[in-house]
């Protein structure tokens, strides 16, 4: 079943998405030409109006959910990374201010460049206003791929660790299977590759009474999975391949 459509995207993740510069949005931003968000948790706040540069409040209610961020405090987090905002603009009613009450006494809030969200009827618009085109994709997922950890010449991992390549064997993993090969590659990076089986289960949130209940689908795992017998696993490969043990317990149970 497909997700439903977005309602809203964070504002980061437009600055990778547009053939825009960082500089260029927040411009478009800052003057007006592309509005932002936020999501308000409950606060009192006073709905009113400016009128001849005075708010002038006419009903006091309580307020949560998305609401407008002001441009000039827009202006500020991409200058100081951060704003401590009062007032914000509906969403639902045009021209309606939304400020924090003094009475009773709150706190107000601290925004920053990730809590920024861009409506997807304001991110078509302003698409389809000033012509923004996307990054190719392509191009994104080389880069990610190229970046991924070849920690040991024998075993290399794409999509956190959903996808291993052992030895030239290819391995396709659940999310649970993911994490245990996870835990033990990094393991076999220290003094002691073994792992107990309950600590591999603890960690990656499975129910699984037994260790080999989440492999149970995989055909061949034990290939690169080794067990000594006693609850303890490692993956399987060359001794040479693993630092010396600082004492005699991880090569006793072999």
């Amino acid at each position: 079943m497909p997700l439903p459509d977005k309602q809203y995207t964070r504002l980061e993740a437009l600055l990778g998405q547009w053939k825009l510069s960082k500089d260029d949005v927040f411009y478009a931003v800052e003057n007006g030409l592309l509005n932002c968000c936020i999501s308000l948790q409950p606060r009192y706040v006073e709905r009113g109006s400016e009128e001849q540069g005075f708010f002038r409040a006419r009903t006091c209610e309580c307020c949560d959910g998305l609401v407008l961020v002001r441009s000039e405090d827009c202006q500020t987090i991409f200058q100081n990374g951060e704003v401590q905002a009062h007032s914000f603009i509906s969403l639902q009613t045009s021209g309606d201010i939304l400020r924090i009450t003094h009475e009773p006494p709150q706190p107000f809030i601290g925004i920053r460049l990730q809590h920024l969200l861009v409506m997807r009827e304001e991110q078509q618009r302003f698409e389809n206003t000033y012509s923004i085109r996307y990054r190719q994709q392509k191009q994104r997922k080389q880069k990610y791929r190229k970046y991924e950890h070849h920690h040991q010449p024998n075993i290399k991992v794409y999509n956190n660790y959903k996808e291993v390549d052992f030895y030239g064997v290819i391995y396709h993993f659940g999310m649970v299977q993911a994490d245990i090969t996870k835990q033990l590659h990094y393991a076999s990076k220290g003094s002691d590759p073994w792992v107990h089986g309950k600590i591999l289960l603890s960690n990656s949130g499975s129910h699984a009474m037994r260790f080999q209940d989440v492999f149970k689908n995989k055909k061949g795992w034990r290939e690169i999975i080794e067990s000594d017998g006693r609850g303890y696993y490692r993956l399987n490969l060359k001794t040479k391949q693993f630092h010396q043990p600082l004492d005699d317990s991880a090569a006793g149970r072999k």
